[in-house]
């Protein structure tokens, strides 16, 4: 089984990946169910994330994400992954703690 949930403060999200469902859950109205839209194919996002790489190494587009992007996803991943280790509540800061013109 592979699914994502993230929780925040106002509520949660979950995305299964089986049939590419999403529910949200919040406070004052509960669970609501969202199903994946016709037609939903796994493999069509993974096409179209390789033919959006091979469009920018071709210098036909600009890349959908930055390097700083990049680097406040990896921050927000290895704090998640040492929350889980630890078992303790990892805090990041709004911004990044890394300055994208550093990385080389």
């Amino acid at each position: 089984m592979h699914d994502l949930e993230i929780i925040g403060t106002q509520g949660t999200i979950r995305w299964d990946n089986a049939d590419g469902a999403a529910e949200v859950y919040r406070a004052e109205q509960g669970w609501q169910r969202f199903p994946a839209p016709e037609a939903f194919e796994r493999n069509d996002l993974f096409l179209a994330e390789m033919a959006h790489f091979l469009s920018v190494i071709r210098g036909e587009t600009q890349p959908a994400c930055t390097l700083g992007d990049g680097i406040r996803a990896l921050e927000i991943a290895l704090a998640a992954s040492r929350s889980a280790d630890e078992q303790i509540l990892v805090s990041l800061n709004r911004e990044s703690s890394l300055n994208p013109g550093s990385v080389g």
